[in-house]
Protein backbone atom coordinates (compact mmCIF):
# COMPACT_ATOMS: atom_id res chain seq x y z
CA UNK A 1 0.00 0.00 0.00
CA UNK A 2 1.02 3.68 -0.65
CA UNK A 3 0.77 6.88 1.61
CA UNK A 4 0.93 10.57 1.32
CA UNK A 5 1.38 12.56 4.32
CA UNK A 6 1.51 16.79 4.53
CA UNK A 7 1.80 18.87 7.27
CA UNK A 8 2.05 22.48 8.37
CA UNK A 9 2.13 24.88 11.32
CA UNK A 10 -0.56 27.24 12.13
CA UNK A 11 -0.49 30.50 10.68
CA UNK A 12 2.06 32.63 12.83
CA UNK A 13 3.88 29.45 14.00
CA UNK A 14 7.11 28.48 12.78
CA UNK A 15 7.97 24.63 12.09
CA UNK A 16 9.35 23.62 14.67
CA UNK A 17 6.51 25.01 16.75
CA UNK A 18 4.02 22.70 14.83
CA UNK A 19 2.38 20.16 17.55
CA UNK A 20 0.63 17.77 15.16
CA UNK A 21 2.81 14.58 14.90
CA UNK A 22 2.27 11.65 12.21
CA UNK A 23 4.07 8.04 11.67
CA UNK A 24 3.90 5.21 8.96
CA UNK A 25 5.49 1.63 8.12
CA UNK A 26 3.64 0.50 5.45
CA UNK A 27 5.60 -2.91 5.72
CA UNK A 28 4.03 -3.60 9.13
CA UNK A 29 0.56 -1.75 7.82
CA UNK A 30 0.46 1.22 10.75
CA UNK A 31 -0.45 4.94 10.48
CA UNK A 32 -0.67 7.53 13.18
CA UNK A 33 -1.89 10.79 13.21
CA UNK A 34 -1.91 12.94 16.92
CA UNK A 35 -2.63 16.31 17.78
CA UNK A 36 -0.93 18.03 20.65
CA UNK A 37 -3.04 20.06 23.12
CA UNK A 38 -1.70 23.41 22.42
CA UNK A 39 -2.27 24.21 26.38
CA UNK A 40 -0.21 21.51 27.78
CA UNK A 41 3.52 21.58 28.11
CA UNK A 42 5.39 19.24 25.46
CA UNK A 43 2.74 18.95 23.39
CA UNK A 44 4.32 18.02 19.97
CA UNK A 45 6.87 16.01 21.75
CA UNK A 46 4.32 13.78 23.32
CA UNK A 47 2.43 13.49 19.83
CA UNK A 48 5.26 12.34 18.65
CA UNK A 49 6.05 9.68 21.35
CA UNK A 50 2.41 8.05 20.87
CA UNK A 51 2.56 7.90 16.88
CA UNK A 52 6.15 6.21 16.66
CA UNK A 53 5.86 4.06 19.64
CA UNK A 54 2.00 3.01 17.90
CA UNK A 55 4.10 2.30 14.37
CA UNK A 56 6.75 0.47 16.11
CA UNK A 57 5.28 -1.15 19.31
CA UNK A 58 1.63 -1.83 18.84
CA UNK A 59 0.32 -5.14 19.17
CA UNK A 60 -2.33 -5.62 16.08
CA UNK A 61 -3.44 -8.89 17.30
CA UNK A 62 -5.54 -7.76 20.40
CA UNK A 63 -6.24 -4.19 19.62
CA UNK A 64 -5.39 -3.41 23.18
CA UNK A 65 -4.18 -0.20 24.06
CA UNK A 66 -2.62 -1.13 27.28
CA UNK A 67 0.59 -2.57 26.52
CA UNK A 68 1.48 -0.31 23.54
CA UNK A 69 0.94 2.78 26.26
CA UNK A 70 2.76 1.13 28.85
CA UNK A 71 6.05 1.89 26.60
CA UNK A 72 4.81 5.36 25.67
CA UNK A 73 5.04 5.93 29.44
CA UNK A 74 7.93 4.54 30.45
CA UNK A 75 10.16 6.65 27.67
CA UNK A 76 8.45 9.75 28.64
CA UNK A 77 9.23 9.22 32.07
CA UNK A 78 12.89 8.10 30.78
CA UNK A 79 12.73 11.88 28.20
CA UNK A 80 11.66 13.97 31.74
CA UNK A 81 15.25 12.03 33.22
CA UNK A 82 17.67 15.38 33.67
CA UNK A 83 15.72 18.17 32.27
CA UNK A 84 16.22 21.18 34.03
CA UNK A 85 12.29 22.63 34.31
CA UNK A 86 11.17 25.71 34.96
CA UNK A 87 8.81 25.76 37.85
CA UNK A 88 5.93 26.42 36.09
CA UNK A 89 6.71 23.73 33.62
CA UNK A 90 6.92 21.21 36.41
CA UNK A 91 3.52 22.58 37.95
CA UNK A 92 1.30 21.50 34.54
CA UNK A 93 3.18 18.73 34.21
CA UNK A 94 2.47 17.58 37.57
CA UNK A 95 -1.29 18.96 37.27
CA UNK A 96 -2.47 18.52 33.89
CA UNK A 97 0.21 16.35 31.99
CA UNK A 98 1.22 16.51 28.35
CA UNK A 99 -2.12 15.58 26.14
CA UNK A 100 -3.20 14.64 22.52
CA UNK A 101 -5.78 13.21 20.46
CA UNK A 102 -4.91 10.23 18.78
CA UNK A 103 -5.82 8.13 15.75
CA UNK A 104 -3.91 4.94 15.07
CA UNK A 105 -4.62 2.80 11.99
CA UNK A 106 -3.77 -0.52 11.20
CA UNK A 107 -4.66 -3.80 8.48
CA UNK A 108 -5.64 -7.51 8.67
CA UNK A 109 -5.96 -10.51 6.49
CA UNK A 110 -5.43 -7.63 3.18
CA UNK A 111 -4.46 -9.47 -0.35
CA UNK A 112 -4.66 -7.84 -3.64
CA UNK A 113 -8.31 -7.54 -3.63
CA UNK A 114 -9.41 -6.84 -0.11
CA UNK A 115 -8.96 -7.02 3.35
CA UNK A 116 -9.93 -5.18 6.64
CA UNK A 117 -8.94 -1.68 8.05
CA UNK A 118 -8.77 -1.22 12.24
CA UNK A 119 -8.46 1.90 14.26
CA UNK A 120 -8.82 3.24 17.31
CA UNK A 121 -8.91 6.66 18.34
CA UNK A 122 -8.96 9.35 20.94
CA UNK A 123 -10.71 12.74 20.81
CA UNK A 124 -11.11 14.15 17.70
CA UNK A 125 -8.54 13.29 15.03
CA UNK A 126 -9.99 11.55 12.52
CA UNK A 127 -10.35 8.43 9.91
CA UNK A 128 -12.53 8.77 6.45
CA UNK A 129 -12.39 6.06 4.29
CA UNK A 130 -13.56 6.46 0.69
CA UNK A 131 -14.40 4.51 -2.51
CA UNK A 132 -14.30 6.62 -5.99
CA UNK A 133 -14.77 9.62 -4.06
CA UNK A 134 -17.47 8.44 -1.73
CA UNK A 135 -17.55 7.99 1.73
CA UNK A 136 -17.88 5.29 2.92
CA UNK A 137 -17.12 5.65 7.22
CA UNK A 138 -16.44 8.61 9.14
CA UNK A 139 -14.55 7.42 12.31
CA UNK A 140 -14.90 8.76 15.23
CA UNK A 141 -16.77 11.66 14.13
CA UNK A 142 -19.25 11.58 11.97
CA UNK A 143 -20.87 15.20 12.16
CA UNK A 144 -19.17 18.26 11.79
CA UNK A 145 -21.36 19.58 14.91
CA UNK A 146 -19.53 17.39 16.84
CA UNK A 147 -16.36 19.14 17.02
CA UNK A 148 -15.91 21.06 20.30
CA UNK A 149 -13.00 22.82 22.35
CA UNK A 150 -12.89 19.74 24.65
CA UNK A 151 -11.98 16.82 22.93
CA UNK A 152 -11.24 14.03 24.47
CA UNK A 153 -7.22 13.73 24.99
CA UNK A 154 -4.53 10.89 26.01
CA UNK A 155 -3.22 12.21 28.49
CA UNK A 156 -0.23 11.62 30.57
CA UNK A 157 -1.12 11.94 34.00
CA UNK A 158 -4.01 8.99 33.18
CA UNK A 159 -3.14 5.31 33.33
CA UNK A 160 -2.99 3.36 30.02
CA UNK A 161 -5.75 1.58 31.47
CA UNK A 162 -8.28 3.98 32.41
CA UNK A 163 -7.98 5.32 28.68
CA UNK A 164 -8.16 2.05 27.23
CA UNK A 165 -11.62 1.42 29.45
CA UNK A 166 -12.85 5.23 29.13
CA UNK A 167 -11.11 6.94 26.30
CA UNK A 168 -10.80 4.39 23.46
CA UNK A 169 -13.26 4.36 20.77
CA UNK A 170 -12.24 1.16 17.84
CA UNK A 171 -13.93 0.76 14.47
CA UNK A 172 -12.94 -1.13 11.53
CA UNK A 173 -14.21 -1.84 7.89
CA UNK A 174 -14.14 -3.68 4.75
CA UNK A 175 -11.62 -2.84 1.86
CA UNK A 176 -11.49 -2.85 -1.44
CA UNK A 177 -8.97 -2.51 -4.00
CA UNK A 178 -8.14 1.66 -4.70
CA UNK A 179 -10.14 2.50 -1.63
CA UNK A 180 -8.68 5.45 0.30
CA UNK A 181 -7.82 5.83 3.82
CA UNK A 182 -7.37 9.36 4.91
CA UNK A 183 -6.35 10.45 8.39
CA UNK A 184 -6.56 13.80 9.77
CA UNK A 185 -6.36 16.07 12.20
CA UNK A 186 -9.18 18.30 13.64
CA UNK A 187 -9.39 21.34 11.56
CA UNK A 188 -9.18 19.78 8.32
CA UNK A 189 -11.09 16.97 9.30
CA UNK A 190 -13.93 19.56 10.27
CA UNK A 191 -13.55 20.75 7.15
CA UNK A 192 -14.19 17.35 5.29
CA UNK A 193 -17.28 16.80 6.96
CA UNK A 194 -18.73 20.25 6.49
CA UNK A 195 -17.89 20.30 3.05
CA UNK A 196 -20.02 16.45 2.56
CA UNK A 197 -22.84 17.98 4.73
CA UNK A 198 -22.90 20.96 2.44
CA UNK A 199 -23.28 18.12 -0.88
CA UNK A 200 -19.65 19.13 -2.24
CA UNK A 201 -16.63 16.65 -2.64
CA UNK A 202 -13.74 17.28 -0.34
CA UNK A 203 -12.46 13.57 -1.61
CA UNK A 204 -12.08 15.02 -4.94
CA UNK A 205 -10.14 18.23 -3.81
CA UNK A 206 -7.83 16.40 -1.72
CA UNK A 207 -6.95 13.93 -4.34
CA UNK A 208 -4.92 16.07 -6.43
CA UNK A 209 -2.80 15.90 -3.20
CA UNK A 210 -1.83 12.48 -4.52
CA UNK A 211 -0.41 13.10 -7.88
CA UNK A 212 2.91 12.53 -7.94
CA UNK A 213 4.02 16.07 -8.59
CA UNK A 214 2.18 17.41 -5.65
CA UNK A 215 4.54 18.98 -2.70
CA UNK A 216 4.28 19.51 0.74
CA UNK A 217 4.50 23.74 -0.43
CA UNK A 218 1.73 23.39 -2.68
CA UNK A 219 -0.71 21.87 -0.01
CA UNK A 220 0.47 24.68 2.68
CA UNK A 221 -0.43 27.49 -0.17
CA UNK A 222 -3.96 25.57 -0.68
CA UNK A 223 -4.59 25.00 3.51
CA UNK A 224 -3.61 28.79 3.48
CA UNK A 225 -6.34 29.79 0.73
CA UNK A 226 -8.61 28.39 3.03
CA UNK A 227 -7.93 29.65 5.70
CA UNK A 228 -7.90 33.20 3.93
CA UNK A 229 -11.40 32.18 3.13
CA UNK A 230 -12.70 31.49 6.45
CA UNK A 231 -13.55 27.49 5.92
CA UNK A 232 -10.69 26.61 7.73
CA UNK A 233 -9.57 27.20 11.35
CA UNK A 234 -6.11 28.42 12.25
CA UNK A 235 -4.58 25.46 13.05
CA UNK A 236 -1.92 23.00 12.44
CA UNK A 237 -2.76 20.43 9.51
CA UNK A 238 -1.94 17.03 9.29
CA UNK A 239 -2.73 14.66 6.71
CA UNK A 240 -1.78 11.23 6.20
CA UNK A 241 -3.70 9.26 3.39
CA UNK A 242 -3.41 5.29 2.53
CA UNK A 243 -3.74 3.86 -0.66
CA UNK A 244 -4.52 0.93 -1.04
Amino acid sequence: MDYRAFWLPKNGSTPEEYEDALAADPQLGRFAVADGATESVFAGQWARLLVDQFVAAFESESGKTTSWLLRVWDLWSVSLRGQDLKWYAQEKLRTEGANATFLGLWFDDCSEQSGRWRALAVGDTCLFHTRKDELIEAFPLTQSEQFGSQPLLISSRLSPEVIEEQRVKLAEGQLESRDRLWLMTDALAHWCLAEHEAERNPWDSLEGWLEPAATNAGFSTWVDGLRDAGQLRNDDVTLLVVSV
